[in-house]
């Protein structure tokens, strides 16, 4: 039990911006991602594809392991933090769909906004599980988790032959907007700050812009960045693949 409980997360010593034992959390993530694509690349399609479908299952598995832990075993779950409706948990459940589903729509979505968001959420969590990592479940789970969220979405475009285009941006919009529905819905039912709506994660650069241009600007900053991110991602693809 005391492995499923969040505690521990004691800090080690800074170095630059980040805490010594998230450095070597990153470390392990980025290591094992490197190592996953490297293997797949020697792989067939349908083997790859069994690979993204296995991964994206046993994320979805994690996931709903952290919730039945939150409600039946710590008895810690709120509705005001604990619902999966972050934009990485928003994201992990499509991966899950986009795997076995094969939708162009969901991978042209995911390619664009998961691996930035994951990569975001590694490098400024909000939470100390990630912050000052400890071995327990929460820890393993949340880089686990959002290092599958970078890995997973890029492995259709590198080993299952999709390439992002503008023009499902339309089909993307529709995706995106639909999660600020349900998640502002959540907020002002609950009080959360679920996708960060309410305020920004704290010792983020959004944090910084809501301090010194209030709430509205800050919401405005962080749509504009998703806008942007998507853009900047499908320019990339597009010097890539042409």
């Amino acid at each position: 039990m005391k492995f499923l409980k969040e505690e521990g997360f004691n800090p080690s010593h800074k170095i630059f911006l980040f805490d010594k034992k998230q450095i070597v959390a990153l470390t392990f993530s980025f290591g094992a991602s490197i190592a996953v694509l490297i293997i797949m690349f020697f792989f067939r399609e349908q083997v790859n594809l069994t690979i993204f479908r296995g991964l994206a299952t046993f994320d979805l598995i994690l996931l709903l392991f952290r919730l039945t832990n939150y409600k039946f075993l710590q008895k810690t779950f709120t509705l005001s933090a604990s619902l999966p409706l972050h934009l990485c948990n928003f994201n992990l459940v499509l991966c899950f769909v986009a795997a076995w589903s094969q939708n162009i729509y969901l991978y042209d979505f995911l390619f664009s906004l998961s691996p930035f968001a994951a990569l975001a959420a590694l490098l400024f969590p909000d939470i100390e599980a990630a912050r000052y990592p400890h071995f327990n479940f929460r820890s393993l789970e949340y880089y686990i988790s959002h290092t599958l969220l970078i890995l997973m979405p890029i492995m259709p475009v590198l080993y299952l032959g999709f390439r992002p285009s503008l023009s499902y941006a339309s089909q993307s919009g529709v995706i995106f907007l639909s999660m600020l529905m349900v998640a502002g819905i959540a907020v002002h039912l609950t009080d959360g700050n679920y996708m960060f709506l309410n305020e920004a994660p704290d010792k983020t650069p959004l944090k910084a812009i809501e301090n010194r241009y209030g709430v509205k600007i800050y919401r405005m900053s962080l749509i504009a960045s998703f806008v942007f991110i998507y853009l900047l991602m499908h320019f990339i693809a597009y010097l890539i693949f042409g």
